[in-house]
């Protein structure tokens, strides 16, 4: 079981504010709502994504099949799920019934969903039965020879090379990068998301350095292989 009390904290505020983007979709309201959950839910999904990628190769999330999450993907994927997930509670604003539960708890119900989503589109699967593998010889079913000239061990090798990158990496340099590249984050969205006070810029900016010289060595030391 997944502890997730953290995020009762924040339960009253939340209701408050997915009751008024019912009535109201304004931006302003819903850019409270996702600071006011982004840090804890995403630490929610991560941990609950961890717990299955210790599975086997495969698993399911209520029922649905799911290929099993890499480890180093792990942080992607939570990231693109808590997204997924806080725009899927505000986009069903409109249903939301605090009778029946609290604005939090909303948030954590759409991440199930986000989180099936988010690995599936990672991976580019959606058919019960493709697997993602980094075996060569399946690697070359999979890839789209109309894209991509590159052999099936050069993509195995990469793979590779991009998982050792990142497993050089912490897991708040992991965050800053990806919130950076991949949503392009301001430092003081970044600073509030991951870690509750947008005047945290200054660690922000230490982190991304010492993550971009980081993943430079692991280019250099990938280059110079034979």
């Amino acid at each position: 079981m997944i502890d997730n009390s953290s995020l009762k904290r924040f339960a009253e505020r939340a209701t408050e504010l997915l009751v008024r983007l019912g009535q109201e979709p304004d931006p302003a309201l819903a850019r409270a709502y996702d600071e006011l959950l982004f840090k804890d839910l995403y630490d929610v999904i991560r941990r609950r994504g961890v717990l299955l990628a210790m599975r086997a190769s495969e698993s399911t999330v209520g029922g649905v099949w799911l290929p099993r999450v890499q480890p180093g993907d792990l942080d992607a994927v939570a990231l693109d799920a808590t997204v997924g997930a806080l725009e899927r509670a505000r986009r069903t604003a409109d249903r939301f019934d605090p009778s029946r539960g609290d604005g939090a708890s909303w948030a954590l119900g759409a991440a199930g969903f986000a989180y099936i989503d988010a690995v599936r589109d990672f991976y580019l699967t959606r058919r019960k039965g493709e697997a993602v593998t980094t075996e060569p010889a399946e690697l070359g079913e999979i890839s789209d020879a109309a894209v991509s000239t590159a052999s099936p061990e050069r993509i195995a090798e990469t793979r590779a090379a991009l998982v050792d990158a990142l497993g050089r990496l912490t897991s708040d340099e992991r965050y800053v990068i990806l919130a950076q590249a991949q949503y392009g984050m301001s430092y003081s969205e970044i600073a509030t998301y991951r870690f509750g006070s947008p005047l945290e810029t200054k660690k922000v900016d230490r982190l991304l350095q010492n993550a971009r010289r980081k993943l430079v060595d692991a280019e250099r030391a990938w280059n110079a292989e034979p």
